[in-house]
């Protein structure tokens, strides 16, 4: 997997994190933080099933038994 997918994926779970928490610490903050929280998440989730889709749909040869 490279490895802009995996930072992407990371910070996608820090905004489901900090979109959970925001309404609770400081609930006036809780729509701003969500609409920037989605931004990781709209970008990296899409990536990674694209990403396992077409390499994950490779048909990769068993090896010869020994």
């Amino acid at each position: 997997m490279p490895s802009i997918l995996g930072v992407l994926l990371i910070a996608a779970g820090f905004s489901y994190l900090a979109e959970s928490l925001a309404p609770l610490l400081q609930p006036s903050y809780g729509n701003i933080v969500s609409r920037f929280a989605n931004i990781p998440t709209a970008i990296g989730e899409p990536a990674i099933i694209l990403w396992l889709l077409i390499v994950g749909a490779k048909d990769h040869p068993l090896e010869a038994a020994a």
